[in-house]
C-alpha cells in the first residue's frame, strides 16, 4: 500500500508541471492578436460589431449605398480609410460583412452601422497592416434597410 501512495504522489507531481516546449509556445501565443483587438485595429467606432452568420437580411436599401476608399491608413499606409455614403433622403442601417483570411485562419467581422440621409461615414481600414504584413478586409454590405430599427434590435 505505501508503494501505491508513492506511486500516486509521483504521477500527481508530475502532472502539475510543464514541459520546457510548452511553455515556450504559450508565450507565443499571448503575442497572437485577439479578435476583438483584430477587429479594433481595421473598424472605428462609429459601428458596432454583431454576430452574424449568413443570414439572409434586408436589403431595400442598397441602392443608396456606395462604398468608397480613401487616404492610406494603417501601419506604413499598407491600407487605405474606407467610408460608406448614404445618398437617400431616410437614415440607413446598414450590415457589413468582411472576410479576411491570416495565414490559415479564415474568418469574418460583421458591422452594424446607422448612416445619417445623404451623409458618408468611415467604416476602418481596407487592410489589417500588422508585423511588416498586409491581410485583406474586404467589406461588402449584406443587409441595408431604412425605417427605425436598427438590425438585431
Amino acid at each position: 500500500m505505501r508503494h501505491f501512495n508513492y506511486l500516486f504522489l509521483l504521477i500527481f507531481l508530475s502532472s502539475c508541471t510543464t514541459p520546457a516546449k510548452e511553455q515556450d509556445t504559450s508565450t507565443e501565443k499571448e503575442d497572437d492578436l485577439t479578435y476583438m483587438e483584430l477587429y479594433n485595429m481595421v473598424t472605428l467606432e462609429t459601428g458596432e460589431r454583431i454576430e452574424w452568420h449568413g443570414e439572409e437580411l434586408d436589403k431595400s436599401a442598397t441602392e443608396f449605398l456606395t462604398i468608397t476608399e480613401g487616404e492610406p491608413c494603417g501601419e506604413n499606409d499598407c491600407g487605405k480609410a474606407m467610408f460608406i455614403e448614404n445618398s437617400g433622403d431616410e437614415q440607413v442601417h446598414v450590415v457589413i460583412h468582411a472576410p479576411f483570411q491570416i495565414d490559415d485562419v479564415s474568418s469574418h467581422l460583421a458591422t452594424r452601422y446607422s448612416i445619417p440621409a445623404n451623409s458618408k461615414i468611415a467604416i476602418g481600414c481596407s487592410h489589417l497592416c500588422y508585423e511588416g504584413e498586409a491581410y485583406l478586409f474586404e467589406r461588402r454590405v449584406v443587409g441595408a434597410k431604412t425605417g427605425e430599427q436598427p438590425f438585431g434590435e
